[in-house]
C-alpha cells in the first residue's frame, strides 16, 4: 500500500503502511467473504488491504486522508487539442430513430469537469470504504485551480515530472525519490 503521509512536507502524520500481501482479495475472514451483502462491485479492487489500512488509520486517531488521485494527470504532457468533439456514429444495424437521435448527443448537459475524470473515478471508488471507517478523503489534485495550474505549466517542466522531482530534491528528499 502507498504510505499515507509524508511528515517531511506538511506536518502530516508519520507514514503508515499495511502490506497488501497480508490481506489478499477473497481471503477467508476478509470483507468480501465475511460480509458479501455489504460489498459493491464498484468497491476498491484491493478492498481487504485498503480496509486493513483504514482500520490502522482509525485506530491511530487519524480522521482525514490526503489522497494523491489526479497527480499524474495534472502533471501529464497533453496532446494538442484535436478540435471539436467527434459526432458519434451508430452501427449500421441501428434503426432510423437511433440515427435521428445522434444529433442530440451531448446537448443540454453540464460542462465537463476540470478535474481529470480518472482521478474522480478513483476518488469515487476509495471514498466509500474510507467513509465507512470514519475517514474523510481529501484529493487536492482534483481542485480546479490546481488542475488549471498544471495545464499551464511549460512542457519542459512536466516532461518526466521534472518540476516535482526538483521540488523533492530541494526539500532534501532521498535521491531515489528524485531520480527516475
Amino acid at each position: 500500500m502507498v504510505p499515507v503521509g509524508r511528515g517531511l512536507f506538511a506536518g502530516f502524520a508519520p507514514d503508515i503502511t499495511v502490506p497488501a500481501a497480508d490481506h489478499p482479495p477473497l481471503a477467508p475472514g476478509g470483507l468480501r467473504r465475511s460480509h458479501p451483502e455489504a460489498i459493491s462491485p464498484l468497491d476498491e479492487p484491493h478492498l481487504e488491504a485498503a480496509d486493513a489500512l483504514a482500520q490502522v488509520l482509525t485506530a491511530r486517531g487519524i480522521t482525514t486522508v490526503v489522497a494523491g488521485f489526479g497527480g499524474d494527470e495534472v502533471a501529464r504532457v497533453r496532446r494538442p487539442d484535436g478540435g471539436p468533439a467527434r459526432t458519434p456514429e451508430a452501427p449500421t444495424w441501428c434503426g432510423e430513430r437511433v440515427h435521428d437521435l445522434l444529433g442530440e448527443v451531448n446537448t443540454g448537459i453540464s460542462p465537463a469537469t476540470v478535474a481529470p475524470e480518472t482521478a474522480l473515478v478513483a476518488l469515487e471508488v476509495a471514498t466509500p470504504l474510507l467513509a465507512r471507517r470514519g475517514l474523510w478523503t481529501v484529493a487536492p489534485f482534483t481542485d480546479p485551480d490546481l488542475v488549471r495550474f498544471g495545464q499551464r505549466l511549460p512542457l519542459e517542466w512536466k516532461r518526466d515530472k521534472r518540476l516535482l522531482t526538483e521540488r523533492f530534491a530541494t526539500r532534501g528528499c532521498p535521491t531515489p525519490w528524485c531520480s527516475r
